[in-house]
């Protein structure tokens, strides 16, 4: 059963909180991004179906207008046909006659095309609108998720947070030769999740920098419980608290 020192098993747990913080952070950092891309696909498929929906109202009043005048057209037509019904011969109104059958059959042909136009545009429209309402109500319960998914993320962070203030309170109380609570929030600042490294081949774990023997002499002597000092022992290099298992020194 490994004896490390109860200053060093703190900090440890401390590099463990620290580094699920770190996991956590990591797993929801596109958290933001997947929210924006859900309600942006919203937005885009609204507007497309508003989109639509106006040019629905276009068409739909671009061919009031010409049944409009298709009507009068046909009325026209009638009043021109009586006429020459009346005077066969007059070549004036022949040709009025035939200029107004000639244009009632280009907007008879024109409300025909509107028409059908028309239909598919209604369909189109229908679609659109079903998307939307499709996509709305996806996106919607996709949101609802990741926010208690975001709701759960911080209620596990701010748990951390806590259980590491205690930790630091038991830090505080620690007789040492330096204060252990700033000394890990600064290296920490650095080497967030990895403040403590276990000495492993005579090197620092964390930055491999060989260790000279009278370092090595005290992180030993600190190991074995009858022969510590109470000191922390620092790398060099990263500045990283070092340490090595009891369980190490009895091998």
């Amino acid at each position: 059963m490994s004896k490390l020192k109860k200053e060093l098993e703190t900090m440890l747990e401390l590099d463990r909180l620290n580094n699920k913080i770190i996991m956590l952070k990591d797993e929801f950092k596109n958290l933001p991004v997947k929210r924006e891309e859900l309600l942006n696909e919203i937005v885009k498929k609204e507007n497309y179906y508003k989109s639509e929906q106006e040019h629905y109202e276009d068409q739909k009043l671009e061919l009031s207008y010409i049944q409009e005048e298709v009507v009068e057209l046909k009325k026209d037509a009638e009043l021109a046909t009586k006429k020459l019904s009346e005077n066969e011969t007059d070549e004036a109104l022949l040709k009025d006659y035939e200029d107004k059958k000639r244009l009632l059959i280009v907007r008879e042909e024109e409300l025909l095309s509107s028409e059908t136009l028309l239909k598919d545009t209604i369909e189109v429209v229908e679609e659109a609108k079903n998307d939307f309402e499709t996509t709305k109500k996806n996106n919607e319960n996709e949101l609802a998720k990741l926010e208690k998914e975001e709701h759960n993320f911080l209620e596990e962070i701010a748990e951390i947070n806590k259980k590491q203030e205690l930790l630091f309170k038991e830090l505080d109380k620690v007789d040492t030769n330096v204060d252990l609570v700033t000394l890990y929030k600064e290296i920490n600042e650095a080497f967030p999740g990895g403040v403590v490294s276990r000495v492993e081949n005579d090197s620092c774990s964390r930055c491999f920098m060989q260790i000279t023997p009278q370092i090595l002499n005290e992180i030993y002597r600190e190991a074995i419980p009858d022969k510590r000092h109470n000191e922390i022992i620092t790398c060099p290099s990263c500045k990283c608290i070092l340490y090595i298992d009891p369980l190490d020194v009895e091998e």
